[in-house]
């Protein structure tokens, strides 16, 4: 286990400032735009107990190692917290352009209900607000990529990378598949009632939350990397919590809650699959 603070890098953010800008005044989704134009296959998992979207880069299942991106919360909540999100899908999805630097073949899982689904019938408010990490959300997640890997055989090691929220999901998804190698969660709330209770939320009836359920399969190397000024999910807060979990931990100066490595995300990445 680890708990250390490391500089930002200097690098411009042409890349990522480029995805918000071209997104920015298009009536065209966020996610759709940018998936058209980097030429991502689009595809539903209909087969899921929930509805999910794909979005994969050509030729995925053709590796022996694969990363999956799990995004962030998005909006489950308007009118400051009172009101239901008619539709959670976040506006600009912001694992969308890390994955667009990611050198190595990678694809976007949408949460249950996101990206255009939200009118499925079996989608409900729960499970993009009270029951977001319920196991229910989980188990279609996991089942929906094990179903997929059955399917692509030459893939043999994932590793999920998840923001915010979708880290969570990411460290819970692990727990039940054993393909899993690797986490790497952004700026997650490991410890999901105090998060919670830090901020005042709606508690999150039928959530699972990893600080109660445990990390308990081995073989996994899980990362936690934390905003230096993330007030979201404070670093002194929740790096320690992370830790006592068998997390390692990582602490990126000068980031917030849009964390981490933006503008040399693609390095940062493929080092991980180095000795």
């Amino acid at each position: 286990m680890s708990f250390v603070l490391i500089k930002r890098g200097v690098t411009p953010f042409f890349l990522y400032l480029a995805f918000s800008l071209l997104t920015a005044c298009s009536l065209t989704p966020a996610w759709q735009g940018f998936a058209d134009r980097a030429h991502l296959e689009n595809h539903i998992d209909r087969q899921a107990a929930l509805p999910m979207r794909w979005l994969l880069t050509e030729g995925a299942g053709r590796q022996t190692h694969v990363r999956v991106y799990i995004e962030g919360d998005g909006r489950p909540w308007i009118g400051g917290g009172n009101v239901v999100a008619p539709d959670p899908t976040p506006r600009t999805p912001h694992l969308l352009s890390l994955m667009a630097l990611d050198p190595g073949p990678a694809i976007y899982l949408g949460r249950p209900c996101y990206f255009g689904l939200v009118d499925a019938p079996v989608c409900e408010p729960a499970l993009w607000t009270d029951a977001r990490f319920s196991e229910q959300v989980v188990d279609a997640m996991a089942s929906s990529l094990r179903h997929w890997l059955d399917a692509h055989p030459a893939v043999k090691h994932v590793t999920l990378v998840g923001h915010s929220g979708g880290g969570v999901i990411a460290l819970l998804i692990a727990e039940r598949l054993p393909p899993v190698v690797r986490v790497v969660a952004m700026a997650s709330p490991v410890n999901v009632h105090r998060w919670v209770a830090l901020h005042g939320y709606r508690p999150l009836h039928g959530s699972l939350d990893p600080s109660q359920t445990g990390l308990h399969r081995a073989g996994v190397n899980r990362l936690l990397l934390l905003g230096e000024q993330d007030a979201n999910v404070p670093p002194d807060l929740f790096g320690p919590q992370a830790a006592a979990l068998g997390i390692d931990v990582k602490v990126i100066a000068g980031e917030g809650h849009l964390c981490c490595h933006a503008a040399n995300w693609g390095e940062f990445i493929g080092s991980l699959d180095r000795p």
